[in-house]
């Protein structure tokens, strides 16, 4: 593997390497090195970071490490021309970073929202169709044991749809061999 342009290895026996962030090729890869640059080459990586797509790692993690090289430099005494400029060029890039995180947090609390409201919609319509089927079958049991439903026995629907699941069956079994007026009595006592 050759040695990559800009980077010169001081000797073979020692892990040392000399970066010219000058030289180095305009690759991807290269990005973090040349934003560390100055001049042409600096505005240069900062443009390449500019158009990287909003969705990139590498952009994402830049943007981070700008931002902090940011904070560091504003509380600094501005030496030159050139230190203004790069401020101003890290101004921007942590001002993005901050809207993407934001706009992040805006579109992470939608979407737990919306999970939320299904989970809950779901929830909801799990407990209506029991709670439909539990009228449906109440309906059917009084319609099969006394012939038809009046007023008074589609008013004993809703005491019966109030009880918890096993007690509805245990006073369902007991009243199917009562008559029409001792189902209604006993259904008056156990409410």
């Amino acid at each position: 593997m050759g040695r990559p342009e800009g980077v010169y290895f001081v000797a073979e026996g020692f892990k040392l390497a000399i970066v010219a962030i000058n030289k180095l090729p305009k690759t991807r890869e290269t990005l973090w090195l040349r934003i560390l640059g100055k001049g042409t080459v600096q505005e240069e990586a900062f443009q390449e970071l500019k158009e990287l797509p909003a969705t990139d790692s590498l952009r994402r993690n830049v943007l981070e490490v700008v931002g902090m090289w940011y904070s560091t430099l504003v509380g600094k005494k501005v030496k030159s021309t050139e230190e203004e400029d790069l401020i101003m060029e890290l101004s921007a890039a942590y001002r993005e970073l901050r809207e993407s995180i934001f706009q992040e947090g805006i579109e992470q609390g939608i979407e737990r929202g919306i999970e939320r409201g299904i989970e809950r919609g779901i929830e909801r319509g799990r407990q209506e169709g029991r709670t439909e089927t539990q009228r449906q079958f109440i309906e059917n049991f009084l319609t099969a044991r006394f012939g038809s439903l009046d007023a008074t026995l589609t008013a004993a629907i809703e005491p019966l749809l109030e009880l918890p699941p096993e007690d509805l069956t245990r006073l369902m079994l007991e009243l199917s061999s009562l008559e029409r007026e001792e189902f209604l009595a006993r259904l008056a006592n156990n409410s």
